[in-house]
């Protein structure tokens, strides 16, 4: 029976690891989403700044 439980908890965790990997490269490209927008959003408040007499 433990040998059952053993296995079932090496499977999951078989799992674990291509979900954290998945986990880790969706923050990266959200951090990198964020970084370009906040860039465009800042680039257009400046442009809107400077073309005010």
């Amino acid at each position: 029976m433990s040998h059952l439980v053993v296995a079932m908890v090496d499977e999951l965790m078989a799992l674990c690891d291509p979900l954290e990997q998945q986990l880790s490269q969706a923050e990266q490209s959200r951090r990198g989403l964020l970084v370009a927008l906040l860039r465009e959003a800042l680039a257009s408040q400046s442009m809107q700044a400077e073309s005010r007499p």
